[in-house]
């Protein structure tokens, strides 16, 4: 009788369960439906992939490198070549937007192939190939977890579901890169780990990480990251040399300069178009508190992120101190340098938070909260997502209820929380050795 009590007690304890996966299952399946359903939609030319990437792979393919960029003389993109080819490509693309293809010379040859199909089908692909890069992520950084539930559960951050649905790419130069070059540091190949990491020039914003990691590793005296990068770095010049030359690429560096002046100007046309978009710290200074000074402002606040990075790769090295095994203190890294990323970044975007996913992943992981003391980073990781999908549905209900503040709040809490953990954990551990 006891038995069939038991058994019965463990049905009823296994029925929420099961519910709670096919809810998943149902709510993930629902996101991708919707991410695909406007593929075709003539007012989805407007999206960043079709109107952009889709553009500037399609002038690398018809041999019209040169108008991927704006002219070395530029001061915007309006009515640049790319902006002008964009409008040519695609009919209903709307009046006011503005195109500008702001990657690498070796993004434009990569996505050359999907530039042939229809944009629609050309976007599709593109979908799928982030699709797979997630589920490769995933499969790379949990262990212990059920892949196929944190891939459905990754979908209903909406971060990644916007990244998905406009076809942007960080899931694949973001998500995907971190987490190959992850895999590859807590397995001890440093090296390659460092390679990998260099593949982050596909999207320069990315490269904030891997450059904490190299200043803290360069203290803990660990050379063969370092080498790796900067080897990786290295290959990456070479080869967009060798795929569209050296006037490209150093046509695309002065368009680098300009995305980075137009994306700290208040009054450029292109801000006005993404401005609800901007969720970094610099960013929100320049276009909210301090748009008047701008120019003025600018060298204090890039100082300021410089300090700002020296101060995290202090606090990762303080967390060595306590956690001196590899895998601890280089998942903290990850962790700390992914939300490190919207406070010094000036084009920290809505949709590149979607990286956050390789740091819940982590904190997933059993055998990193077997090591690290949790509550904090728990904590965190959900204050994070309710900010961040609170903002995409105010956004959703009226564009004006949505203040770019809220998920500024959530990375800075966030940021402060393991930060803190980290500080206080060594003052802890230094006042037991000092006492002894």
């Amino acid at each position: 009788m006891n038995l069939a009590l038991r058994n019965s007690t463990s049905g009823d304890n296994e029925r929420p369960l099961k519910f709670g996966k096919i809810a998943l299952y149902i709510s993930a399946a629902f996101v991708i439906v919707i991410c695909l359903s406007c593929d075709f939609s003539a007012l989805f030319q407007n999206s960043d992939y079709i109107s952009c990437l889709y553009t500037g792979g399609k002038l690398f393919a018809q041999g019209r490198a040169a108008e991927i960029y704006a002219p070395l003389d530029a001061k915007n993109f309006y009515h640049a070549p790319c902006d002008i080819a964009a409008h040519q490509f695609l009919p209903h693309l709307s009046a006011n937007h503005i195109s500008l293809f702001n990657y690498c010379p070796l993004v434009a040859f990569l996505l050359a192939p999907l530039s042939y199909l229809p944009p629609g089908y050309s976007l599709l692909g593109w979908q799928a190939t982030s699709l797979c890069a997630l589920a490769i992520a995933i499969k790379l950084l949990v262990k212990d977890r059920r892949p196929d539930l944190i891939f459905c559960a990754s979908l209903l951050f909406f971060p990644t579901a916007v990244t998905l649905w406009i076809g942007q790419t960080d899931l694949v130069f973001g998500v995907l890169i971190f987490s190959i070059g992850y895999k590859l540091l807590i397995s001890r190949r440093p090296f390659y780990a460092g390679l990998a990491f260099a593949f982050c020039w596909l999207k320069p914003q990315m490269l904030i990480l891997p450059a904490l990691l190299s200043l803290v590793l360069l203290f803990k005296k660990e050379w063969r990251f370092v080498f790796g990068f900067a080897a990786g770095i290295a290959f990456m010049i070479a080869l967009n040399i060798a795929v569209g030359g050296t006037d490209l690429f150093l046509q695309w560096l002065w368009n680098a300069h300009l995305c980075e002046a137009v994306f700290t100007d208040p009054n450029s046309a292109k801000i006005n178009l993404v401005r609800y978009l901007i969720i970094s710290l610099p960013g929100v200074l320049f276009l909210t508190l301090f748009k008047n000074s701008v120019l003025l402002l600018k060298p204090i606040i890039y100082c300021f992120d410089i300090i700002l990075i020296i101060f995290t790769a202090i606090t990762c090295l303080r967390f060595s101190k306590t956690h001196s095994d590899e895998y601890s203190y280089i998942s903290f890294t990850v962790i700390l340098g992914l939300l490190l990323m919207a406070l010094v970044v000036p084009n920290y975007l809505y949709y590149d938070a979607t990286t956050l996913l390789v740091a819940g992943c982590i904190c997933s992981d059993k055998e990193f909260q077997r090591r690290v003391h949790l509550p904090s980073y728990i904590f965190a990781e959900i204050l994070a997502v309710i900010l961040f999908n609170a903002y995409a549905v105010l956004f959703l209900i009226n564009k004006n209820l949505a203040n770019p503040v809220l998920p500024l709040i959530a990375s800075i809490l966030t940021y402060l929380l393991i930060a803190k953990s980290a500080w206080l954990k060594y003052r802890d551990v230094r006042a037991t050795n000092e006492s002894n």
